[in-house]
């Protein structure tokens, strides 16, 4: 998933860079290349793998979305209770 990442944000930034809209271009060409790289674990026979592969692409690419915010959210949530008791904390003190 990682790779992915670096690849959007490559595309990304020479899309800024060059005024060149590929990001659409890179976003698909990245789609299948991690696909053609998950294939490698199922048999290439059946036409249905693919299909498998695409998905489960597209489901990981979601999971890792969805920890990503709620790592944020849990982050964000310990800062502000961290935030009003030192707040507290402050108030006692001065």
């Amino acid at each position: 998933m990682a790779m992915g990442m670096l690849l959007f944000a490559f595309f990304g930034i020479f899309d800024s860079l060059v005024n060149l809209k590929i990001i659409d271009k890179g976003f698909l060409i990245i789609i299948i290349s991690k696909s053609r790289a998950i294939l490698q674990f199922f048999d290439r026979q059946k036409y249905f793998n693919y299909i498998k592969t695409f998905l489960s692409y597209i489901f990981g690419l979601i999971r890792y979305t969805v920890a990503v915010l709620a790592i944020g959210y849990l982050t964000d949530l310990l800062v502000y209770k961290f935030q009003e008791k030192l707040n507290l904390f402050k108030k006692l003190i001065g």
